[in-house]
């Protein structure tokens, strides 16, 4: 699974740049540095040269944390490159304050610049309610929202903006500052370009989750053969164990998922906040791969999202269609 990391890393990053696209020719022997080769109508810009502002919220917030409110976002909001609020935290503004500046929109980029998960990137879905970023959290807003998904597959990515920012990352308290993030450099494509990347870079995130999940899946099977193979050789008997399921991804999981009724802010609610993100309907596959987790996790997440209404029944079952189930005994 590592491995699959390291290539999907260095395929978005070749994605990104444009490397991929079947026109573009370049001059592999062309001194390389992490601003040269972009093809024909491409430019290198800074993140700062692409946005409105960038910011992060001040330090006197603790005077207006309450027990309900606005919801306050915190680094550890920020898990898996999204914005997921599983024990939110809320905070009420008075209406003349400088905290208003650090009010998102949608489309916006939140960057966690320190703590644990320091350089996690996520973008703002649609919200029902007001949110504020906290002074770990730094605010990105773009010029053109357009260039939302494209500029956070760059930010994501080992090979783009995430290995930029390695370089400032470090030491026992790691943390960046607003200067750092906006000097982070962006292939900035023609608009045509972009659209034809960004559904190649969709596809690719789908085939990877694919792949790692099938190699998972090897890797559980092997290790049972293994020890049964092991007990059967040495004559040493072992306890049956229950029955375990080994779930094959098909191809392709294809069944529409649609964002039900909207959760409160204070519900674990990772797959209605996904799909919220995405104008509220998303196939099963795109929404397993960018959930982040385990098949079964996901299994079970999405099972109790559904008979929570927060997402809709589906006409078709994804729990059933998108996967077969392969039954394997454990026996001495």
């Amino acid at each position: 699974p590592e491995d699959v990391d390291e290539l999907r890393g260095v395929i978005f990053g070749l994605c990104l740049r444009g490397v991929l696209l079947p026109e573009t020719t370049l001059d592999i022997d062309a001194p390389s540095d992490e601003k040269s080769q972009l093809p024909s109508g491409w430019q290198w810009k800074t993140l700062g040269d692409i946005t409105e502002y960038i910011t992060s919220g001040s330090r006197g917030w603790r005077g207006y944390m309450t027990v309900a409110g606005d919801a306050f976002i915190r680094s550890q909001d920020i898990k898996q490159d999204a914005l997921i609020f599983e024990n939110p935290a809320f905070v009420t503004l008075p209406k003349k304050t400088e905290g208003q500046r650090t009010l998102v929109h949608q489309g916006d980029l939140l960057l966690t610049i320190t703590g644990g998960n320091v350089g996690k990137c996520a973008t703002v879905p649609a919200l029902d309610f007001k949110a504020y970023v906290s002074q770990h959290v730094a605010l990105i807003r773009l010029v053109d929202p357009e260039m939302t998904e494209f500029v956070h597959f760059w930010m994501i990515n080992a090979n783009g903006g995430r290995g930029f920012l390695s370089r400032f990352i470090y030491g026992d308290k790691p943390g960046l500052n607003l200067a750092q993030v906006a000097s982070i450099p962006i292939p900035v494509p023609p608009m045509f370009d972009m659209q034809r990347i960004l559904q190649s870079l969709r596809q690719y995130q789908l085939l990877f989750a694919q792949l790692s999940r099938q190699i998972k899946d090897e890797r559980k099977l092997a290790e049972m053969l293994s020890a049964s193979s092991v007990a059967a050789i040495t004559g040493t008997a072992t306890e049956p164990k229950e029955e375990v399921s080994v779930k094959a991804p098909h191809t392709e999981i294809v069944a529409p998922l649609r964002l039900g009724t909207l959760p409160a802010v204070g519900d674990a609610s990772p797959l209605a906040t996904l799909l919220a993100r995405h104008k509220g309907s998303m196939n099963a596959g795109d929404l397993f791969q960018r959930y982040g987790g385990e098949v079964d996790a996901f299994y079970a997440q999405l099972k109790l999202e559904i008979s929570r209404g927060w997402i809709e029944e589906p006409t078709s079952d994804p729990l059933v269609e998108g996967f077969a189930s392969v039954r394997v005994k454990e026996r001495a």
